[in-house]
């Protein structure tokens, strides 16, 4: 595995482990509130600031969406804790794919709710839908024969474009702009004061990138490494395993995340908290 750098026994010790097993208890027991309270969400009140946005974006309200990200967000999390609870063992790399689907997911709703005025959240919602059915374009045509037409997106986008109208401040805006998912999920990271393992939702994120790439250089980073078997020229075979640090760590940004989420939707969904116009 090349240089000596990469030879190193890195497993973790006995504090560690030990460590990693309570910020794993720690995510179990999180969780199971969360679950919970994402089961019986209801929609937002009439008379809600939420409610306020979708009349501004009735092709794909903005409560839709934010209720895509959660249900993302907690079955990634309800998956990646069940699976350790029935096997009783971590995977060496498949979770990580998980931990940053609910990062990034609950990211955007953070995002969404965090712009604050109804006419900007409008906005980007708006801006949202239009590039989800352009990205929509682009499976159909993976999936399309030669022979089949592609279903016409257009009216949709013009929908979209007829909706932007309605924003006074948006009306001139390019609704075919994107925001990077860096940049949104630095945002989201915003909305929070402290968090209580000082990890962000960002370096998650960017860290599971790599696994669920297929990034060797950040596997081998990210996972323990014990010696085994015989050196040669080439380097030295190693039993890569995860860390319960760092799985635990990741998991408890992407509840602390799904929280916030909860938190914004039961603020912004019911009817007697301020408005933001």
């Amino acid at each position: 595995m090349g240089e000596s750098t990469f030879r190193i026994d890195n497993q973790e010790t006995e504090e560690e482990r030990r460590l990693g097993h309570l910020m794993l208890q720690e995510a179990k027991d999180r969780a199971k509130p969360l679950i919970e309270s994402w089961i019986t969400y209801s929609s937002p009140d009439e008379e809600s600031h939420l409610r306020s946005v979708d009349r501004l974006t009735p092709y794909n309200p903005l409560s839709y969406q934010l209720r895509t990200f959660l249900n993302v967000a907690i079955d990634s999390i309800r998956t990646t804790l069940r699976y350790v609870e029935v096997t009783n063992e971590i995977p060496m790399v498949a979770h990580y794919s998980l931990i940053r689907t609910s990062v990034e997911a609950s990211s955007y709703g953070i995002w969404l709710l965090s712009a604050g005025r109804k006419e900007k959240q409008a906005w980007l919602s708006l801006r949202l839908s239009y590039e989800n059915t352009q990205e929509l374009d682009g499976l159909e045509k993976v999936f399309l024969q030669a022979s089949m037409p592609a279903p016409d997106r257009e009216p949709i986008k013009q929908r979209l474009i007829e909706l932007q109208q309605n924003l006074k401040a948006y009306r001139t805006h390019d609704i075919t702009q994107r925001s990077t998912t860096t940049d949104v999920i630095a945002n989201a990271d915003k909305s929070f004061g402290k968090r209580k393992h000082e990890t962000s939702g960002l370096q998650v994120w960017k860290a599971c990138s790599g696994p669920a790439h297929g990034n060797g250089a950040v596997i081998t980073a990210l996972l323990e490494r014990e010696p085994i078997g015989s050196e040669s020229e080439y380097g030295q075979t190693f039993l890569m395993t995860s860390r319960l640090t760092v799985t635990g760590m990741f998991l408890l940004v992407a509840i602390e995340n799904a929280e916030r989420l909860l938190e914004l939707l039961g603020q912004q969904g019911r009817k007697n908290i301020p408005n933001f116009s």
